[in-house]
């Protein structure tokens, strides 16, 4: 197996496949590194632009504690040309991303004629793949062209998000076209539609549509983030700022998230400081930067 830790990609190009990375039929983990404003341009007729981030095939990849931010998988033009993934392309392959931020990543073409794009931020094909603490927020298609699943788009066997924050991607959050997705203590918020194809196997999450109604598991409510920056959710007792899951400082707000205190109440919260009953939803339940729980009634835990 391959190890990166403490990376930086910055400005890289391919012609195809895997603009910053690269990954073929073997086992690697990528750990805190920065993927950023790296392209696959791609030119000529059926021809395909995949992972301007990361591409990876056949793999067993973890993928931990990084930014893949800015990315293009990118068409130069020409017809019945395909793009998958600006941000991440995961193919047949095994994938785990862990507390890791994909955002800003678009799939641009100058025409819409015989182009064909879908997933921008996360693009998943006959894999299993694993998102746990995850912010999948502002990706962008770029081009002329309405994109499914701008956010996430899911042609992979199984896909299961554990405490994501899928919010503010363009036109719509998780596209189901095949396979299965499982969606747990997570956030859907902004995305246009936020889900496409997913009637089950959603439980404990925020999500803006009507979907699932009448479920007491599922909020409809607005989970009142901090700034759409960072998407942490706002708390009277403690609420993070300036920063993803480290760099930033404790600060407060005037209201709760509904989103506090709001997790299904057989998965851990034993990393959440100042914890209630159950664990917080979206991409910073369960872990050390988690907005501080409102307890039963009018006390609250205060640092």
């Amino acid at each position: 197996g391959v190890t990166v830790h403490g990376g930086l990609l910055l400005d890289q190009s391919a012609p195809c496949f895997g603009g910053g990375i690269y990954l073929g039929n073997s086992t690697f983990l990528i750990d805190d590194c920065a993927i950023t404003n790296n392209e696959t341009p791609r030119s000529g007729y059926g021809s395909t632009s995949a992972g301007g981030g990361i591409y990876a095939i056949g793999s067993v990849l973890t993928l931990s504690n990084s930014l893949v931010v800015g990315n293009r998988a990118s068409q130069l033009g020409q017809a019945n040309s395909y793009l998958r993934g600006g941000g991440l392309a995961l193919y047949s392959g095994t994938s785990i991303v862990v507390r890791t931020v994909i955002r800003d990543n678009s799939c641009p073409a100058p025409t819409s004629q015989g182009i064909n794009p879908a997933g921008v931020g996360v693009y998943l094909y006959y894999g299993v793949a694993e998102f746990r603490n995850c912010l999948v927020v502002t990706n962008r298609y770029g081009s002329t062209q309405i994109v499914p699943g701008v956010g996430i788009y899911n042609e992979g066997t199984a896909t299961r998000l554990l405490h994501c924050t899928v919010a503010d991607n363009a036109t719509q959050g998780v596209y189901l076209a095949s396979g299965t997705v499982g969606i747990t203590n997570s956030i859907i918020w902004g995305n246009g539609d936020e889900l496409v194809g997913i009637t089950t196997n959603v439980v404990y999450s925020c999500i803006k549509d009507d979907d699932f109604p009448g479920r007491s598991d599922i909020i409809h409510a607005d989970p009142q983030f901090v700034d759409q920056i960072y998407y942490h959710v706002r708390s009277k007792g403690g609420d993070y700022r300036g920063g993803y899951f480290s760099g930033g400082s404790w600060g407060s707000s005037e209201s709760n998230s509904p989103c506090i205190d709001a997790g299904d109440p057989t998965t851990p919260r034993d990393l959440e400081v100042m914890a209630g009953d159950y664990p917080n939803l979206g991409a910073y339940g369960n872990t050390e930067v988690a907005s501080r729980t409102r307890l039963r009634g009018s006390m609250m835990f205060i640092k």
